[in-house]
This record gives structure tokens, C-alpha cells and sequence, in this order.
């Protein structure tokens, strides 16, 4: 109660005085600003200040007190994850926008706080309970301009009006009327975080933001799809590519490169440095069966990582003093740091050679994409595991020397600043999409379809114009080989080989670029099960290389172990 605050609350902490503003608004909600816990936090940040640390704030929306959400059952009436709340509920929204501006402007008061995390792995399911009904009606009538009969042709119903339409029963359905509900689940998300980081920006506007979403760039992701966490929308009010990604070792659904793929489609989307503030390399399993390449799987993703966009990486568990999750009592000593030396001295290695190498690393960070993949999250929809082939193509071209970027059908006019447009599994598209590529085409684009199915549908599973359709086929390869398309094309002047037989070399993602009158290439093999032992071409000419890494020179050919990246270097 308002009397209890004013009995209880403590609004004379002289280190807190410029909060002081905030009391007023806390008090007129019923509660009250613990001082001693925002000084505690001011501790924290002066440690850090004091020894050079760069800190990240979790804002952690998720731990809403208890008596807050009790006050109201709508409050709760959805089963989300760490999102456990109504996200348009009056109440909500008042207690968050106090904690987050009251966060924001202790942050304000420290050059080591350069980050706040707004989320942490958003997940919402607005099928769940009866709150959102009304919303929903209302999104569909705005969405249809009112009429009742587009919704019906597109849901192939018969509804009067759209008071009847429900929401789904299911977590997936492939169907039109599910793909407006995902529509709808990723708008009611992304105006969320639109809200929260409003809020925290109007108390410190240079503050960097970023969310921390989940992965779903690897194999059998589709579960992922409908959680309202859609990276294309969220990130428009976001100043970092925040994460949580996922790679383990000895696991396909799981793999590196997929880890990979992660950071430079959200690289593509936002042109930002990507801060995985939870990067799984452990799995969290209690029994998990290693060998002796572990260690250095756990530094390729460290090293790679960096290569690929990441900025800022968190490990996973690596817990010092416990060995039970936080969340519960089941014990996974094997993603222990304190039983994982080797990992850790990989770690090392990997993070001091990226401080070490950082221009060289930023170079190839920035260099030219030339080959595109369309990401459609439309098809997500109607197919399953539909990153298959998503990952295939990327991994194609990041065998063949090639930096990736990903097109998505939030802006499908990114495909023409690229060479080669590739179409992987793609069956239902919108229409600005089919457009787009036919225009790339006759602007003289290149494009690549991995499947005769592609492109063909909408998003609600009707036909595209079909002459459109088949011009785009007629002037595309269709079922090709990616990898002989980038040799035909050039476009990579540099090129690894078998340095025995001088052959193509397959599980080696290489990429490379122009660095102080030098080029510079990255270098790993995925390959767990061989050694390669690789010749550099240049321009179609052999080369001599240096090896950043481990500072060897004048070499003419090298064996890569698996998982031990190199960085070459040689006069261009």
C-alpha cells in the first residue's frame, strides 16, 4: 500500500539523490525504490570502473516481483518463458518503464557501462489464455483494411466478421491463418522492445542496446519460429546484434558453422557488432562423450566467432563454484571450467590472438559480401527443418572462399548489392521477394535456385504470377552446384587447394581480405576425422604465406588440424 512505502521506503540516500525523481511515480504505483540495492550495484560498477572492466547490464524484465503480478490475474494469463506477463498490461507496462529508466540513469553515471541487455530470451506465445483476443481482432481488421472477405479467401473460411476469428489451438500449423498469427505473435514481441528500449533511452540516449534472442540459424530450428522473437523487426531498435547461439561438438543439429551462419545473418540485418552474452559451447548434458579435440572445438569457436561479427562473447556455465544448474539441482560437471582446463587455455589462446590480430580480423570482418542466401521466414511455416537447406547453401559457399550474407523478406532489395543470389528451400515467399529477384535479373543479376519448388507460393500458400515465375526460372540455374557457380563467376581470388593433388578441398571455410598492402585469410578446418594439407592460389598463382598465429613465414604449404584456425597472410 501507499502507506507501507511511505513507512518503509528510504528516499534520503545521499548517493542517490539524483534517482530522487523517480520516487514520486513509485510511490503513486505502491512501491518503493530499494536504495540499498542500487547502492550494492553501485559497488559492483565502481569495481569495475575502477579495473578497467567493460560492463553489460541484464535488464531482466523477466524477474517481475511477485506481488506486482498478483495484483492483477491478467497479468499473467500467458504461459511465457522469460517473458512470464501480459506485455501490454497497464501495470506492466509502468513497472517496467520505472525499473528501466531507473537502470538506464545509474547507468549513465559510468563510462564502463556501455551495453544494456533489454531481453533476455524472448519467447512469447500469445495463443496461450484469452488476453490477447481483442488485440487480435484488432490487428486482423487493420491487417485485412476491414474486409472480412480478403481474410476468408486467404484462411479459405467463412467468417462474418472477425470477432469470430479465433487464435490457433497448436504451436504450429501450416496454414494461412497460422502465418497471420505468427505475424501477430512477432508484432506484439517487437513492439516490446520497441517500448523498453524508448523508455531507457529516454534517460540515457547513448547507451548501446541489444537483445539477447535466441539462435535459430541451425538444423531443426522449426521449433523456434513461432516464439515472436523475429531478429528482422526487433532489431530495428537496437544498437548491437544480441544473442544466445548454440555449437557442440559432435552434434549435426548443432554444428559450428550453423553457429556461424547465426552472426552473420544478423550481421547482415543489422550492420553491428554481434555480442552473444550466452554462446553455448558445452552441452548441458551430464554425460557428454569428448575425445581430444574438444578443447580446440572450444577455441575455433572462440577465434571463429570473432571472424564472423562477434564482438562480445559469454560462455555458457562455465561456473567456478558449482556444478548444478541454476535453475534446479541436475548436475552437469562436463561444462564445468573447473574440470575443462584445456578449454580454458584454448580460450585464452583464441581471445588473446583475436586482441592481437584485431586489424587484421577487422578487415576480413568488413570485407565484401558477394554471395547472398535468402532467408524466408514465411517458409518456416509451411516446412519442416526448413534450415537444411538454408545451412547446405551457406556452407557451399563458405567452402568456396566466400564471406555470406543473408537476404530476408523484411528488405529483399539487399539482394542487389550482391554478385550471386542464392535460393535455397524456399517454397512460400511474399510477393516483394518474386519481384525483387525478377528485376536483380534483368539488371543483370545472377541467381542460383537449390530447389525446383522454390519461390512458387505466397504467403498464404497461393500461386505466384506464374510468368513471373518463370522468367526468374528461365534466366536462373535451377538444382546447380554452388560451389562450381562461384569458381565459373571468380569470385574468390583466393583459392585453397590439395596441396598434393590440387584438387578442391571440402570442409575448409576460408575468407579473406585486403589488409595493409597484404591479404589475409582465415583458415579452418571442420573436417574432425583428417588432417588437410593445403597449397594457397592466388589470382590462379601458388604463394607463399605467412601464419599470423603462430608467427611461422615463407611457407608454401600447410597442414590444417581440425578445428585449429590460421591466419595466412602474403604480399598481394
Amino acid at each position: 500500500t501507499k502507506e507501507n512505502v511511505l513507512k518503509n521506503g528510504k528516499f534520503d540516500s545521499d548517493s542517490n539523490s539524483q534517482l530522487s525523481k523517480f520516487d514520486k511515480e513509485a510511490m503513486e504505483m505502491g512501491v518503493y525504490i530499494n536504495y540499498a540495492k542500487i547502492d550494492w550495484l553501485r559497488d559492483i560498477l565502481d569495481l569495475a570502473q575502477q579495473n578497467n572492466f567493460l560492463v553489460d547490464l541484464n535488464l531482466c524484465p523477466h524477474y517481475m516481483p511477485s506481488f506486482i503480478k498478483e495484483r492483477d490475474p491478467e497479468i499473467t494469463s500467458n504461459k511465457l518463458q522469460f517473458l512470464p506477463f501480459t506485455l501490454d498490461h497497464e501495470t506492466v507496462r509502468k513497472t517496467i518503464s520505472l525499473w528501466s529508466r531507473l537502470i538506464a540513469s545509474v547507468a549513465s553515471e559510468y563510462d564502463c557501462v556501455q551495453s544494456i541487455c533489454i531481453t533476455n530470451e524472448p519467447s512469447v506465445r500469445t495463443k496461450d489464455g484469452t488476453h490477447y483476443l481483442p488485440l487480435w481482432h484488432e490487428f486482423l481488421k487493420e491487417r485485412y483494411q476491414g474486409d472480412i472477405s480478403r481474410l476468408n479467401e486467404n484462411h479459405g473460411t467463412n467468417y462474418q466478421n472477425f470477432d469470430e476469428v479465433p487464435l490457433p489451438s497448436n504451436n504450429k500449423e501450416a496454414t494461412p491463418s497460422y502465418y497471420d498469427y505468427r505475424c501477430f505473435n512477432d508484432w506484439v514481441s517487437t513492439d516490446f522492445h520497441k517500448f523498453i528500449a524508448e523508455e531507457i533511452r529516454k534517460e540515457n540516449p547513448d547507451i548501446l542496446l541489444h537483445a539477447k534472442v535466441m539462435d535459430y540459424f541451425h538444423y531443426k530450428s522449426d521449433s523456434k519460429f513461432y516464439n515472436g522473437a523475429n531478429y528482422e523487426t526487433i532489431s530495428e531498435y537496437l544498437d548491437l546484434n544480441g544473442s544466445d547461439a548454440f555449437a557442440f561438438y559432435n552434434n549435426a543439429s548443432y554444428s559450428l558453422p550453423a553457429k556461424m551462419s547465426w552472426y552473420d545473418f544478423q550481421t547482415s540485418v543489422l550492420d553491428a557488432p554481434a555480442w552473444d552474452t550466452e554462446s553455448h559451447i558445452s552441452q548441458d548434458k551430464a554425460n557428454v562423450g569428448y575425445d581430444n579435440l574438444v578443447e580446440y572445438y572450444t577455441g575455433a569457436d572462440v577465434w571463429n566467432g570473432g571472424v564472423h561479427g562477434r564482438g562480445t562473447s559469454v560462455i555458457w556455465l562455465w561456473d567456478l563454484q558449482d556444478k548444478s544448474m541454476p535453475w534446479g539441482g541436475t548436475t552437469y560437471p562436463n561444462a564445468n571450467a573447473a574440470v575443462r582446463p584445456a578449454d580454458a587455455v584454448e580460450v585464452s589462446r583464441a581471445a588473446l590472438d583475436l586482441n592481437r590480430l584485431a586489424k587484421e580480423v577487422t578487415a576480413i570482418q568488413k570485407a565484401e559480401r558477394m554471395v547472398g542466401v535468402l532467408y524466408s521466414r514465411t517458409s518456416q511455416g509451411y516446412v519442416t527443418d526448413i534450415m537444411t537447406s538454408t545451412i547446405k547453401a551457406y556452407e557451399d559457399a563458405i567452402f568456396s572462399g566466400q564471406k555470406v550474407g543473408f537476404i530476408t523478406e523484411t528488405k529483399p532489395e539487399t539482394m542487389h548489392d550482391y554478385k550471386l543470389v542464392v535460393i535455397p528451400e524456399t517454397p512460400n515467399v511474399p510477393v516483394n521477394v518474386v519481384n525483387h529477384l525478377k528485376t536483380y535479373i534483368e539488371n543483370g543479376g545472377q541467381v542460383l535456385i537449390t530447389n525446383k519448388d522454390a519461390l512458387k507460393l505466397n504467403e498464404y500458400n497461393q500461386p505466384h504470377d506464374s510468368e513471373t515465375i518463370a522468367y526468374i526460372y528461365e534466366h536462373a540455374i535451377v538444382e546447380g552446384n554452388l560451389r562450381d557457380k562461384i569458381e565459373e563467376m571468380g569470385l574468390s581470388k583466393v583459392v585453397l587447394v590439395d596441396a598434393e593433388t590440387g584438387a578442391a578441398i571440402d570442409n575448409v571455410e576460408w575468407s579473406y581480405a585486403e589488409f595493409d598492402g597484404n591479404i589475409v585469410v582465415n583458415v579452418v578446418n571442420y573436417d574432425k576425422e583428417k588432417d588437410i594439407t593445403i597449397k594457397v592460389k592466388y589470382t590462379g598463382n601458388e604463394t607463399h604465406f605467412d601464419e599470423l598465429r603462430s608467427m611461422e613465414s615463407g611457407i608454401s604449404q600447410l597442414t590444417l588440424k581440425p578445428y585449429r584456425p590460421v591466419l595466412l597472410s602474403f604480399v598481394k
